[in-house]
């Protein structure tokens, strides 16, 4: 039968000592089932082994080189800390005599070769089973004599140490313990008596404990401390006393008063701090106030950053204090000390506001300038506005004034007729140019794009602008692209872009100049140039002549009218269609020059331009009714539909128009909105709401024009919304245009 294995985990360590290192690992291989075992090649190897690790037996051969089996028991046996670990001698080949000096010199077994593992199994469990008894033995001797001599010590001792007190050997192990002691290590006297302060304790190795506790040993005189304990995580007071056998240690528990003193310290600092930050506090709102005095009122930039920065400068004492401002972060203090120094977040919050605070007197010079200038501006264009009204409303008096003679002939009512829609015509564009940059600002303008030509948006422009011209008697060059180029855009505002420019050339430049247009491609982009021989443009308003309302007047020999808006709708109407207008002018009566660039469209070369609709055929026979609480205006609608073969009536308030469309079921009914009492949105609903009013167009004329204005008259059931004043002649088109869509049967 094979040699019994053990099913527990190896728990007893051997030191092999063998100069083959098969049999080395053949022994350690076998037997490591049972023991842990440790190899070395020869004597000093297992010296140095030792020193680190302490087997319960040692099996070593005998003849080894450097330092034989025989000379490495002599040295075991003459060191004290060693002279107890059983050893096995092991040989096949040595004299007898090296046996017989083996065991005089301490040898605790022998083993000769060739022997089977079973045998050294047997010879290593009975070594390390006496080895235990003998230590066993040995523990219980120490431990009755420790008991012995602790009993004359004990009497004496117990009468005067109150405290927890115990006594240490000089291997640390407990010699006595006294009952207090003994409830604050929490573990049976039998448990520590006897055995090894650190081994017991392992979390006191390496702590002050272990520190104090071998220097009172090595000095040899009484030491003590404070400490916190890393058995009871308390703090306690340790009073260390040398004896004949070791050191005796008594110790009382100081926590309470360790934690009085360090709430009195954590009190005294954080009282100390607490008055430090007051002080430091009311320190910094003294200068927020002496910053807010000095700054309010200062209007120049530079002055306040240099009164804010000489402020800062005295409050930190520093050489130099500079404001930054940076474009994409916040703004910022610059400090140079002359010293080097850390600053508290305190500090460093306070100077961040300091900068946050130099911005926002900034922003409020600034915005207070800016605030001046809109009021200046406005008051200058409510001037303007006010003047430019006026202009047109002279004539057209006159030219009332004149249509009510008695001895008016023919010829002065024609000239009169074309005065008022000369002044009509214009009053309405000074309104709508007013309307489009509204529009625009607030973002309700929507470009009706299509393909246009290049070459047909400039000649319509030319046309458009033809009458502003010749009433200057300027000379007019046109020069347009020899080939085809097509923009994407809405043609009509790209008209009204270069209508206006030409149109300021014809007012600015003195009677028979000349104006030059001309349109040519560049790459991916459309040029188009308006350039006069005018007074020009000073180079300081060259970029301020595209604000809202500003006038440029080169010199008062040229009286000019306009509301200063055109050049700002230009510029507004050009950056929708993604391109951009320039300005130039070579100095003082030297003319200007305005550049539009447009992105060309990359077409292929038989795309369709989307021109003009077709003219709508007029309807005549159909009958409107014309509601609106102002007479006049209701009065000559009517009359101007009529003269277009339109039958009507008229509804002077809301109340009215629902009895008039109950007698006569009219076609088409243009409707005023704001109205008193009954406004336009309730007659359209309840007109709506009959049977015969589903079928019947609502138009609706008003002077709201935007964007909501029309969603909130289509929701109220309205087909169209118009804005008044409105072209008679449209009027009647898209009233037939809307009669037909609704397929009305007329009579």
């Amino acid at each position: 039968m094979g040699d019994p294995v053990s099913t527990q985990a190896p728990s007893s360590r051997i030191l092999l000592v063998d100069d083959d290192a098969a049999v080395r690992e053949h022994i350690a291989t076998a037997l490591s089932d049972e023991f842990v075992i440790d190899t070395a090649h020869d004597g000093i190897q297992a010296l140095k082994h030792l020193l680190r690790n302490r087997p319960d037996v040692i099996a070593t051969d005998i003849v080894m080189p450097e330092l034989d089996g025989i000379e490495f028991l002599k040295t075991l046996r003459g060191t004290p800390s060693m002279r107890l670990i059983p050893v096995l001698l092991i040989s096949g080949h040595a004299p007898d005599e090296l046996r017989v000096e083996g065991f005089e010199q301490g040898a605790d077994g022998y083993l000769a070769k060739p022997y089977t593992l079973r045998e050294l199994r047997a010879r290593l469990r009975t070594m390390v089973q006496a080895a235990r008894d003998r230590a066993e033995a040995s523990r219980r001797e120490a431990l009755e004599q420790a008991e012995r001599e602790a009993v004359a010590e004990r009497a004496t001792l117990l009468e005067s140490i109150t405290d927890p007190f115990y006594a240490l050997d000089q291997d640390f192990r407990f010699t006595y313990i006294n009952q207090r002691a003994v409830d604050y290590f929490q573990r049976p006297r039998e448990q520590l008596l006897g055995r090894s302060l650190w081994e017991l304790f392992p979390e006191t190795a390496g702590s002050r404990f272990e520190m104090e506790f071998r220097r009172a040993l090595l000095q040899r005189r009484p030491s003590e401390f404070e400490a916190l304990s890393p058995i009871s995580q308390r703090w306690i007071e340790v009073h260390l006393y040398p004896t004949p056998r070791g050191v005796a240690i008594n110790f009382r528990d100081i926590t309470a008063r360790m934690q009085v003193a360090e709430a009195l310290r954590e009190s005294e600092a954080a009282r100390s701090a607490g008055e430090l930050r007051q002080r430091e506090a009311a320190q910094r709102d003294a200068i927020r106030v002496r910053l807010a005095d000095a700054l309010r009122p200062l209007r120049d930039p530079a002055e306040i950053e240099s009164t804010a920065n000489q402020i800062l400068r005295d409050h930190l004492q520093a050489s130099q204090v500079s404001y930054v401002s940076e474009p994409d972060g916040p703004p910022r203090m610059q400090v140079e000390m002359a010293q080097v120094r850390d600053w508290t977040p305190e500090e460093a919050a306070f100077i961040q506001e300091f900068a946050e605070r130099i911005t926002a007197a900034l922003e409020r010079v600034r915005i207070e300038a800016q605030i001046r200038d809109a009021n200046r501006r406005k008051d200058e264009f409510l001037a303007t506005l006010a003047h430019e009204l006026r202009n047109p409303l002279a004539p057209l008096r006159g030219a009332v004034h004149l249509l009510k003679r008695s001895d008016l002939t023919p010829g002065h009512a024609d000239r009169a007729r074309e005065i008022m829609d000369r002044q009509i015509n214009h009053m309405v564009r000074l309104v709508d140019d007013l309307l489009d940059v509204s529009r625009i600002n607030v973002g309700q303008v929507n470009l009706r794009n299509e393909i246009v030509a290049l070459n047909t948006v400039v000649l319509d422009a030319v046309e458009a602008a033809r009458v502003s011209i010749e009433e200057g008697a300027h000379s007019l060059d046109v020069a347009v692209c020899d080939e085809p180029v097509l923009l994407e855009g809405d043609g009509t505002r790209l008209v009204q872009v270069l209508q206006n420019l030409l149109n300021n050339a014809a007012k600015y430049t003195p009677a028979g100049g000349r104006i030059q247009i001309n349109a040519a491609r560049s790459g991916a982009e459309a040029v188009i140039s308006v350039r006069d021989n005018g007074p020009g443009i000073p180079p300081e308003a060259q970029e301020r002549i595209f604000e809202l309302f500003t006038r440029v007047h080169p010199s008062d020999s040229i009286k000019v009218s306009g509301l200063g808006i055109g050049l700002s709708l230009a510029r507004k109407l050009v950056e929708l269609h993604n391109g951009r207008i320039e300005v130039s002018s070579e100095g003082a009566g030297r003319g200007s020059e305005f550049r539009v660039y447009l992105p060309v469209l990359q077409a292929p070369a038989d795309a369709v331009l989307l021109g003009a609709p077709e003219g709508h055929k007029r309807v005549a026979g159909c009958r409107v009714l014309v509601v609106d609480d102002n007479q006049d205006a209701a009065d000559s609608v009517s009359m101007l539909l009529a003269l277009d073969g339109f039958e009507t009536r008229v509804a002077y308030d809301g109340a009215q128009a629902i009895k008039e469309f109950a007698q006569y079921r009219p076609d088409a009914l243009l409707l005023d909105i704001g109205m008193p009492i009954m406004d336009g949105y309730e007659v359209a609903r309840r007109i709506r709401a009959d049977a015969h009013g589903r079928g019947t167009v609502l138009c609706a004329l008003t002077g709201w024009g935007q964007a909501q204005d029309k969603q909130r008259a289509l929701d109220a059931g309205f087909d169209e919304h118009l804005t008044k004043p409105v072209d008679p002649s449209t009027l009647a088109d898209l009233l037939s245009t809307a009669i037909r869509r609704r397929n009305v049967k007329l009579p």
